[in-house]
């Protein structure tokens, strides 16, 4: 347990103070459900809240998340994160240095579609630091998730 490292992307920017403050708890909500299930987490939303105040550009905490992502096994794409200019920058960083990249479901918790270079996924399911195929319950390896991805299989 707590092997395997996962980076959470999703918005964080906003209009509105409430909803930079929403932003923050969707991904400290899938941070602590990742770690309750044996995974250590980097969750840039807290590490760099209200850092705004700090910095005069975003650029600077955008190049250190993607440092971060490059650090870390696999990345999830919290849901509107192809809203954000930021974790666009994260998506491609995991794409570019071959993480395996989860799509957050937007109807069923906690089943993610594994995105793979040649638009091809398949769904998995996570459980006590192990994958799972959805809806089978097969488990999956870690070693299988990335084979997969680099052959752009479907399941």
């Amino acid at each position: 347990m707590y092997d395997k490292v996962v980076y959470i992307s999703g918005p964080y920017r906003a209009s509105t103070i409430e909803q930079i403050e929403a932003n923050i708890t969707a991904a400290e909500n899938e941070a602590i459900w990742w770690i309750s299930n044996g995974f250590a987490v980097v969750c840039p939303h807290k590490n760099t809240r209200n850092f705004g105040e700090v910095f005069d550009t975003g650029d600077i905490i955008l190049r250190v998340d993607e440092e971060l992502v490059s650090r870390c096994d696999m990345i999830v794409m919290l849901c509107g994160w192809r809203q954000s200019v930021g974790s666009g920058r994260e998506h491609a960083r995991a794409e570019r240095d071959g993480k395996l990249i989860l799509l957050q479901g937007e109807t069923a918790p906690h089943v993610y579609r594994i995105s793979t270079s040649h638009g091809m996924s398949f769904r998995i399911t996570i459980g006590k630091g192990k994958f799972f195929t959805y809806p089978k319950g097969t488990e999956l390896s870690w070693i299988e998730l990335p084979e997969r991805i680099k052959r752009g299989s479907e399941e």
